[in-house]
């Protein structure tokens, strides 16, 4: 298939479908924006959100409609976007341990966050956006 997500879980979704995860971290506190970030609390994460929607849903939605895409907008300080939190709290529910599995889950993205970050400071590469 056409489809290049990050994560791929299997049998997750409530149609029982797949669904996609892509991750993508952004920078929302440089110093031109603060006040654009501050007057409009999560505008970036909004921004970037659209622009990877945009880009994996068509794929994700063509090869079969039970399967889901999810995208996991991180900032650089390992908060995640509004979507990303529904997805993982309705992930992990269908878990026999729910805490164990999200405190995993948080913590292999914070390991990925780190990773991102990283990256970021030391070198554009794709898949890592600073929004300006």
């Amino acid at each position: 298939s056409n489809i290049r997500c990050d994560v791929r879980l299997s049998r997750v979704t409530a149609s029982k479908g797949d669904a996609y995860v892509d991750m993508i971290t952004y920078e929302h506190t440089r110093p031109d924006t603060w006040d654009r970030e501050a007057s409009l609390l999560g505008i970036f994460c909004d921004k970037v959100e659209a622009k990877k929607r945009n880009k994996h849903f068509l794929s994700v939605e063509a090869s079969d409609s039970r399967n889901e895409f999810v995208l996991f907008a991180i900032h650089e300080y390992g908060g995640v976007g509004p979507q990303a939190e529904a997805s993982i709290d309705s992930f992990v529910s269908i878990s026999p341990d729910p805490v164990k599995l999200k405190t995993h889950v948080m913590r292999r993205i914070a390991a990925m966050t780190a990773e991102h970050v990283h990256r970021q400071l030391h070198g554009r590469i794709k898949g890592h956006a600073v929004v300006r």
